[in-house]
């Protein structure tokens, strides 16, 4: 019976480099293929979350609705009304089973919607006993569709309790990630690293974290065919939510 409204800010960076034989550096230029490639992302977006009453059993329903989801030119990526449903037993994450569209026939909205639900289903927050000044380390494995492959990636989370109130704990975030992605396409094989941090804001009466601001860049090498691909990326997001009860 509490409602979320969220406010998200995310801004990425992609270079890519490409190196190679003049002959190979030569057909990418006719190509029109710039040599860095530079792609720059902004997405903008709000979103309610609602959570309805316990069963007998310990579980509630939960909806999640966009309100706006837009990039950086106002096109329009999650129409407003779209959005996620699901329920979530006592003490766990929510589990989304359904995605809300308002024209079935929007396939496109539907793919993303399940996309989001896929990761949002393979999160799960670390649960620990902290005091002032302690470090907990979370590590999880999180798969991500990118184009037609799947990047497998590991990612640490170093939680540092930097300090407490009664209401509030802040912390600072230190991040490592680990990756690979097989490209069938080309039969090539990559990996990566990255690497960043952030402040994490945690609502100690709601029992939720209610601004999380996160950095990294990230840095992956690709060779197939006498051509070499190097791409960085760089992110920065900020998420901000409002709890109030229903």
């Amino acid at each position: 019976m509490h409602q979320y409204d969220m406010a998200i800010v995310q801004q990425s960076g992609f270079s890519t480099t490409y190196s190679g034989s003049d002959s190979v550096l030569a057909f990418l230029k006719d190509r029109g293929i710039s040599n860095p490639t530079i792609v720059n992302h902004e997405i903008n977006g709000t979103a309610v979350t609602t959570t309805g009453a316990y069963d007998k059993s310990g579980k509630m329903p939960v909806q999640l609705l966009y309100q706006k989801l837009t990039d950086a030119r106002g096109d329009i990526l999650i129409p407003a009304g779209s959005g996620l449903l699901g329920t979530i037993q006592k003490d766990s994450m929510p589990v989304f089973d359904s995605v809300i569209v308002s024209d079935q026939n929007d396939i496109k909205t539907k793919n993303i919607l399940m996309k989001v639900k896929d990761l949002v289903s393979q999160i799960h927050l670390p649960a620990a006993r902290m005091k002032l000044g302690d470090e907990y380390v979370y590590t999880t494995p999180v798969s991500i569709p990118v184009a037609n492959t799947i990047m497998k990636m590991v990612m640490s989370i170093t939680y540092k309790l930097t300090n407490v109130t009664d209401s509030m704990a802040g912390f600072d975030l230190t991040m490592k990630i680990n990756f690979d992605m097989q490209m069938d396409s080309v039969k090539s094989k990559s990996r990566g690293t990255g690497s960043g941090g952030g402040i994490m804001i945690y609502d100690r009466i709601n029992s939720f974290p209610i601004k999380e601001d996160l950095h990294y860049n990230m840095e992956m090498l690709v060779e197939n065919k006498g051509i070499k691909i190097k791409v960085e990326a760089t992110s920065k997001s900020s998420h901000n939510y409002t709890i109030k009860k229903i």
